[in-house]
């Protein structure tokens, strides 16, 4: 029995991780138009993304990641 529910466990912990990609993928079509509009900002993003990234990594060196919650959350 603990094999079949390990199983199952692990059949739905494996459809849970896949399922948005899926839907991200059949839906492609319909979200590429939106990403055309926002091409001219990519770089931008990606800076920013950048220096979020960054932040993130001196805030965990210096133990102060807590900040950065405090903050958004």
């Amino acid at each position: 029995m603990e094999l079949f529910q390990g199983a199952l466990l692990t059949l739905v912990y494996t459809l849970g991780m896949a399922l948005p990609f899926l839907v991200l993928a059949l839906a492609s079509g319909l979200i590429m138009p939106f990403f055309s509009r926002i091409k001219s900002h990519l770089l931008l993003l990606k800076r920013i993304g950048g220096l979020l990234i960054i932040l993130m990594g001196i805030l965990l060196m210096l133990g102060q990641l807590n900040v950065l919650s405090g903050i958004l959350g």
